[in-house]
């Protein structure tokens, strides 16, 4: 939930709460929550990832601390309880247990060495001795989580900061509170006092750092650093107390003047969320965590990167250096602690692994779940996608069969959302996939310079065809299935014979890559296009070519026939469209500003042209008017459309578009409502329905690819995982 603060603030709570569907399967929340899916959504399945399962899944270390002797650490994590490690032998000393139900968010040991403290999700604030283990008291300190615990410098008093928007001050010795300070109606993430113990600083979600002077009985601000664009993660004082650093979601570290509330320089570089930073002792270092998995050191004097560490799989959740100076310490979303030498930035150890917590918690995330079986066991089983980034999705003509390539170089045939066939043979990443007229076959394009025909009845191969001598893009059936082409880095055109595996042309002309191919209506020719900024049209009775469509200034993207083949459009990086005869004459020229076109197509009776640019707008237009009827904003580059056959759907690879919807965008398809298919289209951030938001995507369930079908859309996903949607 914590993470996902800047959607649920964006979108109403019960479309966040669709993003249940990429919760795994076994998780007791998903169980719970089953009945709040999105009214629209009738089956969400994931083939997660087929890759080997990260260990300790939810026993993520979320907090760190050193004793003043920097001899041991302490370490919080979705455990009810704190460890204590001894740094030089790496051995587990003891847990500080009692007066928690849910996992430490937050440790803190006491500059004099002698008290523990704990922050727990179920509200409480904890004191522990650390020389006995003794617990010194548990307090039901907020009314939400307790993010932040530390002491002052005197080790007197203990402030705590939580998530009900309020930071509270505790007499150490005997937890009773001294007051309570309302950060203005933010959650607190982070809070920390300045060396000289005069102030406490807070970074909050509403982005704001606040600087407050707890040595008065006032609740005036003392200063507020403003300027960051995402919830502030971490907020630190520098050794001397004359500068703060903070780390926010907008990526960023910022370096302010605790004087005066000025900002003195911003730290860029990481590509996620900024989760822990943190001053070296001597001030002249800072580090940063991140979800992009990193550690960063920079120049505290003027922001230059040291360098970066990257021995971390997960995102880092917690950063400090020790208190001489010798190591850096770092905690990550799954159960790693490592480690760094100061002087050489090499690894120093990594802690041992959480299993007996794991075996032995109680917490809802950790405990088992067996389904009912009229419940998820379907979802249970297991349901495996690709091992890398899926690179391509395609439907069979008949609906029936779904076929997923990746870098991974399989292919899987899905029937029902069940996977029938995994295809081994390529030794490179698929590029393309196509399938055959009658649905009986499907061909692959690799980087391994092979075209391959598979057989769906038996999952073998039934045709290999070698010679192109570099990668294949694009694989295509004529639509009468007797003919296949491919096209390549080669700068050729090559033609083949499905039925025999005979090889049946090499068309060479072209001196760039061949960005793809297209048949003509009746199989007589074939377009290629490329990145020498020309088309070629083939006569296939000859291989030779019949016309040569010159005339753009840059590569070009994209051709298409019109139904009758006597037109074709192509659209360039040179942001032009361009309508040709098939004797190469051009016909008219439509200009497009100064963005490129990715892709054209003509509607089934040749009077409109949709387009879509590098804008990320798709636009209808009447070729017989030279008008724009309307224009719809994708959110998404798309780099491939075509009209269905009855030309009221623009088909894209990225989903579908209702035509009506470009003349009546608020009020999509008013002319057929009840009988039409849905529109189903994916943005970045969103599975869309009918043009309004329906789910929300994470970031690692942005979609590379996208295949739909009727009221099924299917996505595949960098980690090699596959979503599989049906919509009611």
């Amino acid at each position: 939930m914590f993470n996902f603060q800047n959607i649920i603030r964006q979108e109403p709570l019960q479309i966040y709460c669709a993003a249940l569907a990429f919760i795994p399967p076994t998780n007791e929340l998903k169980i719970h929550f089953r009945h709040q899916k999105h009214h629209w959504i009738e089956d969400i399945r994931i083939a997660e990832a087929n890759v080997p399962k990260a260990k300790d899944d939810f026993n993520y270390v979320s907090d760190l601390a050193f004793t003043p002797e920097s001899k041991q650490i302490a370490s919080g994590s979705n455990f009810k309880a704190i460890r204590f490690w001894d740094v030089a032998t790496k051995a587990a000393l003891r847990k500080y247990e009692g007066g928690a139900k849910d996992k430490m968010s937050s440790v803190a040991i006491s500059p004099d060495g002698k008290t523990l403290a704990g922050g727990s999700d179920d509200f409480t604030v904890m004191v522990w001795d650390i020389e006995t283990g003794r617990l010194h008291y548990s307090i039901k300190a907020h009314r939400g989580w307790v993010n932040s615990v530390v002491f002052s410098p005197n080790s007197k008093v203990l402030a705590s900061g939580s998530m009900d928007e309020t930071v509270a001050l505790w007499n150490t010795a005997t937890g009773k509170e001294i007051r309570r300070i309302s950060n203005q109606s933010s959650c607190v993430n982070s809070a920390t006092f300045s060396p000289n113990g005069l102030f406490v600083a807070t970074g909050s979600v509403d982005e704001i750092v606040r600087l407050w002077d707890v040595s008065k009985n006032s609740e005036e601000i003392h200063a507020t650093l403003d300027g960051h664009t995402g919830p502030i993660n971490s907020v630190r004082f520098s050794p001397s107390g004359e500068q703060i650093v903070s780390g926010s979601d907008d990526m960023t570290i910022k370096l302010w003047n605790a004087a005066t509330g000025a900002e003195l320089m911003t730290f860029r570089g990481h590509t996620k969320k900024v989760m822990a930073v943190a001053f070296s002792p001597d001030a002249r270092l800072v580090a940063s965590g991140s979800e992009d998995t990193t550690v960063r050191l920079w120049e505290a004097a003027n922001g230059s990167l040291l360098c970066t560490l990257t021995d971390h799989t997960t995102g880092i959740n917690s950063i400090l250096f020790s208190p001489n100076n010798m190591l850096l310490a770092a905690s990550s979303f799954n159960d790693e602690v490592r480690l760094w030498g100061t002087k050489t930035w090499t690894l120093f150890w990594k802690l041992d692994d959480f299993e007996e917590d794991v075996n032995s918690g109680v917490l809802a995330t950790q405990r088992p779940y067996v389904p009912a079986q009229d419940e998820i066991s379907k979802s249970i089983r297991d349901f495996k996608g690709h091992s890398k980034r899926v690179t391509r999705l395609v439907f069979s003509p008949d609906g029936r069969w779904l076929a997923t390539g990746s870098e991974d170089s399989t292919i899987k045939l899905w029937l029902d959302d069940e996977e029938c066939w995994k295809f081994e043979g390529h030794s490179g990443s698929i590029n393309h996939l196509a399938f055959s007229p009658d649905s009986r076959l499907v061909a692959s394009a690799s980087t391994d310079k092979t075209v391959r025909l598979w057989d769906l009845a038996t999952g073998a191969v039934s045709q290999m065809f070698e010679g192109h001598s570099d990668d294949v893009l694009v694989v295509l059936f004529s639509s009468d299935g007797r003919l296949l082409g491919s096209c390549s880095r080669d700068n050729t055109t090559r033609l083949w014979d499905p039925a025999t595996g005979a090889a049946l042309g090499r068309l060479e002309g072209h001196s760039g890559t061949v960005n793809g191919i297209a048949f003509s209506p009746d199989n007589r020719f074939i377009v290629s296009w490329s990145m020498d900024t020309t088309a070629l049209l083939w006569d296939l009775s000859t291989n030779t070519i019949s016309a040569a469509l010159k005339g753009h200034s840059g590569p070009v993207n994209s051709v298409a026939f019109s139904s009758d083949g006597n037109l074709l459009v192509s659209c360039s990086e040179d942001a032009t469209i361009k309508l040709w005869s098939k004797e190469g004459t051009q016909c008219d020229e439509i200009k497009c500003g100064s963005c490129p076109v990715s892709f054209a197509a003509f509607s089934p009776d040749d009077r409109l042209l949709a387009y879509a640019s590098s804008d990320k707008r798709v636009r209808l237009l009447d070729l017989r008017t030279r008008s724009i009827k309307g224009s719809l904003e994708a959110g998404v580059m798309i780099h491939k459309m075509s009209f269905s056959s009855c030309g009221q759907y623009i088909k894209t690879d990225r989903g579908v578009f209702d035509v009506d919807c470009f003349r009546f965008p608020s009020s999509p398809s008013p002319s057929h409502p009840l009988t039409r298919p849905y529109m189903i289209f994916v943005t970045k951030d969103w599975l869309r329905r009918d043009m309004e938001n329906a789910i929300w995507l994470p970031d690692e369930y942005h979609a590379t690819d996208v295949a739909a079908f009727g009221n099924a859309i299917v996505m595949g996903h960098s980690s090699g995982s596959i979503s599989f949607f049906r919509l009611v």
